[in-house]
């Protein structure tokens, strides 16, 4: 605990992780105002609002989802908060990890840090769970969070308790999805500052591999489009194979599916099996680093 709260106090000196948590607090209140006219429009605009949702989740094939007649609460809020979740707060979240994750690790390889760490009766397991607890609690600041203050606020502006039984399964849903988020990306990220003495490397690894992804995603999907064109046939490449390419996009189907935007498929299970299996190797490596570098 104490490693995790002189992590937090010390990130907290950095005025730029200040400025990108006041930034991320802007998409929840549009996430807020959102629920609350969907609750006061008219029947036809809350099935257009929920079209123009439904296109920018990138909803696309045989899992496209059907548009309800009627406004039913279970498929409108989940959608909202798959779109909160996968696009302002993703990239928060690749800014807010690069700003902390990078010099946890290294910085106690150069300074020598961790002598004072271990000088106390702790293990590498302990060391490790307090510098992940750090990203986790600034990363649950940024998602999960406003996302159950927003249900909240949902719930608030209701206009009877219907709307809870409608959503009752939303904050479970929400739990889940920062799970998904908060702890391979603080796994991977503390892997790559464990890696190096320069935090810069570790910064710059972690950023390109969400650049190298985005890259990726975007060719092969290009890629794909011209074999279309080329071919009645069809593409091999689909939308759920080259997702696995990008971390951003199969960490944004992964959400979509826990929030029931789209539905299952083999897409899926891969992606799920890829999240674990890199979470995984990345505890296992970062745990194997920080024993032979700072334990003697």
């Amino acid at each position: 605990m104490s490693i995790a709260a002189n992590g937090i106090r010390l990130a907290w000196r950095g005025t730029w992780l200040r400025r990108t948590l006041i930034l991320t607090s802007f998409p929840a209140v549009i996430c807020a105002l959102s629920i609350f006219a969907l609750e006061q429009v008219e029947p036809g605009s809350q099935k257009r609002f929920f079209r123009s949702m439904a296109i920018l989740s990138g909803v696309q094939g045989p899992n496209r989802l059907s548009i309800p007649s009627d406004y039913k609460r279970d498929v409108y809020w989940p959608l909202l908060m798959a779109n909160f979740f996968r696009y302002p707060q993703s990239i928060a979240m690749v800014l807010l990890v690069g700003l902390i994750a990078p010099r946890s690790i290294s910085f106690d390889y150069r300074s020598k840090g961790a002598l004072l760490y271990f000088s106390r009766p702790i293990g590498v397991t302990q060391y490790l769970l307090g510098k992940q607890a750090t990203l986790w609690f600034y990363l649950a600041c940024i998602t999960t969070i406003p996302a159950l203050v927003v249900y909240v606020l949902g719930l608030a502006v209701s206009p009877n308790l219907s709307v809870f039984w409608d959503t009752w399964d939303l904050p479970i849903r929400i739990l889940i999805s920062s799970l998904c988020l908060i702890i391979p990306t603080s796994s991977v990220a503390l892997w790559m500052s464990s890696m190096t003495e320069e935090s810069r490397y570790a910064a710059f690894g972690w950023l390109a591999m969400w650049v190298l992804g985005w890259v990726t995603f975007f060719a092969l999907t290009l890629v794909a489009s011209m074999q279309n064109a080329q071919s009645s046939g069809g593409s091999v490449l689909s939308v759920e194979t080259i997702a696995l390419f990008s971390p951003y996009h199969l960490l944004g189907r992964i959400q979509n599916y826990v929030f029931g935007v789209i539905e299952y498929d083999t897409g899926i299970s891969w992606a799920f099996t890829i999240l674990m299996i890199v979470t995984v190797a990345t505890q296992c490596m970062l745990y194997w680093n920080v024993r032979s570098r700072l334990v003697r």
